[in-house]
């Protein structure tokens, strides 16, 4: 619906904008799949820092509630260091 929405009120950009951001801890993950970690990004320095909100259980909505974005983990990659580029998409 957001595209749909964003359509009629005549933006261009319909689509969640995406960002690079400095991971600000080490992150690691068991499978092969894309993930996407909720996520906090705040601005240092004039860089963009990300961190996870904690668990990321499905069933965990004070993780969901704290974050303003999503660490976007792709495909193939099982493991990033703190300092690597992230990307990530803004809720």
């Amino acid at each position: 619906m957001r595209p749909a929405i964003l359509k009629m009120s005549v933006r261009k950009e319909l689509f969640p904008m995406k960002h690079s951001a400095l991971l600000d801890h080490d992150l690691s993950k068991s499978d092969d799949k894309r993930h996407f970690l909720r996520a906090i990004a705040v601005q240092q320095n004039g860089e963009l820092h990300v961190a996870t909100t904690g668990t990321q259980s499905s069933g965990a909505m004070s993780s969901l509630s704290r974050a303003n974005c999503l660490i976007i983990i792709p495909e193939g990659i099982t493991a990033l260091r703190k300092g690597e580029r992230v990307e990530v998409e803004f809720l």
